[in-house]
C-alpha cells in the first residue's frame, strides 16, 4: 500500500507545476491573447485550444488522485475527513473545465464583446463546475489549517490559513476585473493566476510534506510497518499505539510495577526433622 500511495501522491507534486508552466508557455505565445488580461480558460478557445483542455484533463487526474492518496496517509495523520472531500471537488471542477469551453470575455478571441451579451450553455456550465476549484480549495486550507493546529502544527496552519486569505482575495478580485471594473479589468488575468498559483503552491508543498511521511514509513521494518502503516481511523491509531507500547522492547524487559520477587523459603525445618 505504501507504494502506491507515493504513486497517488506524485500526482500532487507534478500537477501544480506542470499546469502553470502549460498555462505561461501558452500565453506568452498566443497570439492576441494577454496573459495579464484574460483568464487561463480563454487559452481553451480559437487555434490551438485543445492543448488547454488537454491541460485540464491531466490537471484534474492527476489532482483527483492525489486527494486519493492524501485521504490515505496525512488526512488520518492529522485527521481531517472534510479536507480531502473538498479537494476532490476542485479537481472534478479542472475536470469540466475541460469537458465544457468557457465564453468569449475580455475580447478574445479577437472580435468577441469585452462582455458576453448572452451566455451559452457550455459556458454555464463552465462556470458551475469551475467554480468549486476557485472556492473549495480555499476552504480545504482552512480546514487543514485546522486540523494542522490541533495537530500541534503551527507552521502548516498559519501557512494554509494565509494562502486561503491569499486566494480568495485574489479570486475576488479577478472576478470583478473580468466584469471589466476600471482599475482591474486589465490585470484581471494576473490576478487570477496569483489565485491559481498561490493555490497550487500549497498543494505541491501538501503533497512533499504527505510524500515526505510515507517514505519515512516505507523506511520502518514489517513489524513496525504492521503497527503503524495501514491505519485507517482514529480508533485503530489508539489500537496501534496500545499494542507498540505493549510489545516494545522497555515493556518486554521491564517487571510489573505489582511484581514482587519470591521470598526464599528458610530450610530451618531441615534441623527440626
Amino acid at each position: 500500500m505504501s507504494l502506491s500511495n507515493r504513486l497517488l501522491l506524485h500526482g500532487g507534486l507534478i500537477a501544480g507545476p506542470l499546469f502553470f508552466g502549460s498555462v505561461l508557455v501558452q500565453g506568452l505565445t498566443r497570439a492576441d491573447y494577454s496573459p495579464i488580461r484574460h483568464p487561463v480558460s480563454s487559452l481553451s478557445l480559437g487555434r490551438g485550444g485543445w492543448l488547454q483542455s488537454a491541460s485540464f484533463v491531466v490537471t484534474g487526474g492527476l489532482s483527483l488522485g492525489f486527494v486519493v492518496g492524501l485521504s490515505r496517509t496525512l488526512c488520518i495523520e492529522i485527521g481531517t475527513r472534510v479536507g480531502p472531500v473538498l479537494l476532490g471537488a476542485a479537481a472534478i471542477g479542472i475536470l469540466g473545465a475541460a469537458a465544457f469551453p468557457t465564453d468569449p470575455v475580455g475580447g478574445y478571441p479577437p472580435g468577441t464583446p469585452l462582455v458576453p451579451t448572452s451566455s451559452t450553455t457550455l459556458g454555464v456550465m463552465h462556470d458551475v463546475l469551475t467554480l468549486p476549484a476557485f472556492l473549495s480549495v480555499p476552504a480545504a486550507e482552512l480546514t487543514f489549517a485546522h486540523a494542522f493546529a490541533r495537530h500541534g502544527e503551527r507552521g502548516w496552519a498559519a501557512y494554509s490559513a494565509a494562502s486561503a486569505l491569499g486566494m480568495l482575495a485574489s479570486y475576488a478580485l479577478a472576478s470583478a476585473g473580468f466584469r471589466q471594473q476600471r482599475g482591474l479589468a486589465e490585470v484581471a488575468g494576473g490576478l487570477q493566476r496569483a489565485a491559481i498559483a498561490i493555490g497550487f503552491t500549497w498543494l505541491t508543498s501538501l503533497a512533499v510534506r504527505a510524500s515526505l511521511a510515507v517514505r519515512a514509513l516505507a523506511a520502518l521494518n514489517p513489524v513496525q510497518q504492521m503497527v503503524t502503516g495501514g491505519i485507517r481511523d482514529r480508533q485503530s491509531v489508539v489500537l496501534a499505539d496500545r499494542s507498540r507500547d505493549k510489545f516494545s522492547p522497555h515493556r518486554l524487559h521491564a517487571q510489573p510495577r505489582h511484581w514482587r520477587a519470591p521470598k526464599k523459603r528458610s530450610r530451618s525445618w531441615l534441623h527440626q526433622a
